[in-house]
């Protein structure tokens, strides 16, 4: 019998854990290998915890390692970033599968360059990010493609990541799965026809399109404008919200996001870099219309 061992990094309830866990529902020969933290008494670990033991009913086969796991016959590995890498003995057997969401040069994203880039040229396709990557010399970025390199077996969320990983894969035997990527949206609300609010997210990032957002909750292009936190806000951040009368929610649970999507007309989306971007097919699967930047799945669409 073989078992499937989907390697968590932590227990940060985002989008792309909560896609990882969609393969562990999907399947119960999986087993969650989350790699034990340094200090166990975290809140926010034990309350994620907890909040997984719950929504799985008790039912959460997990288990905590602190040294990598080796892929055999019967054992396959899912790494599903770049640290649980390094928790995978042999990155380059068959029987390692690496889940790639999005390409991890946080570095990069957050440098003036890509950002005075992406708002000169566009939001770069897969071939030219991969360029610009190697343009910019950096060690961790070269050892980034290294070992991406040599990977045989990946899963991914859109071809725009795919188009990525065949410029910097060059192995003959590469095999790209491309997961379809459905809304985590928790709750089933029949859709109303009445919209009413143009919604925007501030996830606390600068090429997350934060300083975009601003200068249009400032303008008048919008009305009924409701913001959703990604993260917790500074209290400049919420002063400026309730000076220009802007409604707002702070990590709103899955309930209160259906019920926002449900009353959203436009969803607005100007991050400068998604490996999926699913907070688009959340809106739309409630009937919003989407005025977004050309990133993650959307690449090569339009």
């Amino acid at each position: 019998m073989i078992t499937n061992y989907i390697i968590l990094q932590d227990l940060s309830l985002n989008g792309g854990t909560r896609q990882a866990l969609k393969l562990y529902d999907s399947n119960n020969s999986f087993r969650v290998a989350i790699i034990k933290p340094k200090k166990f008494y975290n809140p926010r670990f034990i309350f994620n915890f907890f909040k997984l033991l719950y929504i799985y009913k008790g039912n959460f086969r997990f288990t905590f390692i602190d040294k990598p796991l080796t892929p055999s016959k019967n054992k396959i590995v899912f790494s599903t970033s770049y640290l649980t890498l390094s928790y995978v003995s042999d990155i380059s057997h068959n029987n390692h599968i690496h889940y790639f969401q999005h390409i991890e040069l946080w570095d990069l994203y957050k440098s003036k360059y890509f950002q005075n880039y992406c708002v000169k040229n566009g939001y770069p396709d897969g071939k030219k990010i991969y360029e610009i990557i190697k343009f910019h010399k950096s060690d961790f970025f070269d050892e980034y493609l290294v070992r991406i390199g040599v990977i045989k077996n990946f899963y991914t969320v859109s071809n725009f990541l795919k188009d990525f990983l065949v410029n910097v894969n060059k192995n003959q035997n590469l095999k790209i799965n491309i997961i379809p990527v459905t809304p985590h949206i928790g709750e089933n609300i029949p859709v109303i026809k009445k919209k009413i609010y143009t919604l925007f997210f501030l996830r606390g990032f600068p090429y997350k399109g934060d300083d975009m957002v601003y200068k249009l909750l400032k303008s008048n292009i919008f009305k009924n404008k409701y913001v959703v936190f990604s993260h917790y806000p500074k209290l400049s951040e919420i002063f400026f919200l309730f000076k220009n009368r802007i409604n707002f929610s702070i990590k709103p649970s899955d309930c209160k996001l259906s019920k926002i999507f449900n009353n959203t007309n436009i969803l607005v989306n100007s991050s400068y870099s998604e490996g999926f971007g699913s907070i688009t097919i959340e809106a739309n699967a409630y009937g919003a219309k989407i005025l977004s930047s050309n990133t993650g799945w959307l690449v090569g669409r339009f």
